[in-house]
């Protein structure tokens, strides 16, 4: 599954932050509606890791 994701982040890599933002604005909203802040804090590091690996995956291309 994460190798999909990379695969479509590099081919898309202009698109990529807007997708990224569009993607955390969107379980921002299911977030809130939930309101497990333990859920969210757990969820909000692994979105900042992923990031991380995108951003140094398309540095790499």
């Amino acid at each position: 599954m994460f190798l999909n994701v990379f695969v479509l982040f590099s081919m898309f890599n202009l698109k990529a932050s807007q997708l990224f933002l569009t993607i955390i604005l969107i379980f921002r909203k299911l977030l809130s509606v939930m309101q497990n802040l333990l859920f969210e804090k757990i969820f909000l590091m692994w979105l900042i890791l992923l990031n991380v690996l995108i951003q140094s995956h398309l540095l790499v291309f």
